[in-house]
């Protein structure tokens, strides 16, 4: 029986799908201002691994995790926490986020250690990569393929629009305007 399967397949948005994983692709990879973005890119996907490593090492240093463990955790309490019964999708995912952006102003903006942070994660080619991936045209792709999804889940197919959200969300790719007041 393939009902199921051509459900999913007919909710999703094809042409927007390409566009976004196109996006992602452009986004990581050729040169900016004669860096190697691959490379770059490379290096930093595997600081966040030593970020990682810290963290599981009890290190309290500014690449761990340690430092914003109260934040993580409101992060995994907050993501467990709803109830489709006193709850739309809508105002949990803004909720969600609103708890996510606490946690990264505390992670990227924190005075103690915001140069380091700017300094380890933040190049020309992370800034590129970023350009690409908050661009109008992505914001749509990704609000498109939201609601896609959502509507699998919803009796009448209908799913929220997520615009609040997704912009929210992508504040913190925008580190001189989100770590402005800190």
């Amino acid at each position: 029986d393939r009902t199921s399967f051509d459900t999913i397949v007919n909710h999703v948005d094809w042409k927007t799908l390409k566009s976004v994983l196109l996006g992602f692709v452009q986004a990581g990879c050729g040169e900016k201002d004669g860096e190697d973005c691959v490379t770059e890119l490379a290096n930093m996907y595997s600081l966040m691994g030593r970020f990682v490593d810290n963290t599981m090492s009890g290190r309290d240093v500014c690449l761990s995790m340690i430092r914003f463990q109260e934040e993580y955790q409101q992060l995994a309490e907050t993501m467990t926490s709803f109830n489709m019964e006193t709850e739309t999708f809508k105002s949990f995912l803004n909720r969600l986020v609103d708890v996510y952006l606490d946690m990264e102003r505390v992670a990227t903006c924190e005075p103690r250690c915001a140069a380091e942070i700017r300094d380890s994660f933040y190049s020309c080619c992370t800034r590129h990569s970023w350009e690409i991936l908050t661009s109008k045209p992505m914001k749509k792709g990704y609000q498109k393929l939201l609601r896609n999804a959502l509507s699998l889940f919803s009796e009448d197919g209908s799913a929220p629009k997520l615009t609040t959200a997704v912009n929210k969300y992508m504040s913190v790719y925008e580190p001189a305007t989100f770590c402005a007041d800190q």
